[in-house]
């Protein structure tokens, strides 16, 4: 293959150095790999911990930071080129939310997931959705890897 493409899989995944090690086989030299995953090292993680709403365990066996994900992916045969954070609150809305209805502020917990949805404050989750991705905080990325 010329491109495989892995959007919110890898942290899936019970041997992800063979998986890439398979991909690796399978791809042409020159080929490409992008994965997309969450954040481990994003300031969200940092700040809601266990209530983080990308954590997802049981599903998310592995849970991946820029450098983490560096040496993952040399170990499977590819080295990382290129890294973009998404351009999407989510993390952060659905993290608040569940921070919310912890509280018992089920409320709120409602509202956000309206805007969540976009029933409610488009373009501020726009605006928001947008200032996260610059500033490489969405939680939320995508890596674009090449066959050594």
């Amino acid at each position: 293959y010329d491109l495989i493409v892995w959007w919110h899989v890898f942290e899936h995944l019970h041997n992800p150095v063979g998986a890439l090690q398979r991909l690796h086989d399978w791809s042409k030299v020159g080929g490409w790999l992008a994965l997309s995953m969450p954040d481990a090292a994003s300031w969200e993680f940092k700040v809601f911990r266990d209530r983080w709403y990308a954590l997802q365990v049981p599903t998310h066996l592995y849970h991946y930071t820029p450098k983490t994900l560096r040496k993952v992916l040399s170990r499977g045969g590819w080295a990382l080129d290129r890294l973009f954070w998404h351009d999407n609150p989510n993390n952060l809305l659905q993290s608040l939310r569940y921070c919310c209805a912890d509280r018992g502020w089920n409320r709120l917990a409602d509202y956000l997931l309206d805007v969540i949805r976009g029933q409610r404050h488009r373009y501020f989750r726009l605006l928001l959705a947008k200032l996260l991705g610059t500033l490489r905080a969405s939680g939320r990325m995508t890596v674009w890897a090449t066959r050594i």
